[in-house]
């Protein structure tokens, strides 16, 4: 992907680099409600069809934020949210795990 900044050009290499690639999952992300076709080639080009982002981090952080919200109503679950917390975390420290669900591609699910 070309980026033009300024007076600067870019070239992020999604398939070499892993901050490039999670540039542009995020980009993807970001333009999907108005170029929903610019996103799905965008995904398609980093095999992301039915993959977990590879910015883990970044889904944690928001998954955090809206815990804070979700505090705020009454039906509330403390455990449903530390499960999916847990859940994220495991997958950062071991992407391997992934493998376990059944709707990514290769999986062996139990």
């Amino acid at each position: 992907m070309l980026i033009t900044l300024g007076k600067g050009k870019f070239i992020l290499n999604a398939h070499a680099d892993v901050y490039a690639r999670a540039a542009m999952e995020a980009y993807a992300d970001a333009c999907e409600a108005t170029s929903s076709e610019r996103a799905r080639r965008i995904r398609e080009s980093l095999y992301l069809g039915r993959r977990m982002p590879l910015c883990v981090q970044t889904a944690l952080r928001i998954v955090r934020e809206a815990q804070v919200v979700g505090r705020l109503r009454a039906d509330y679950s403390e455990s449903a949210w530390l499960q999916v917390l847990h859940t994220l975390e495991l997958i950062e420290r071991e992407p391997e795990v992934i493998k376990m669900f059944s709707n990514w591609p290769g999986s062996n699910p139990r």
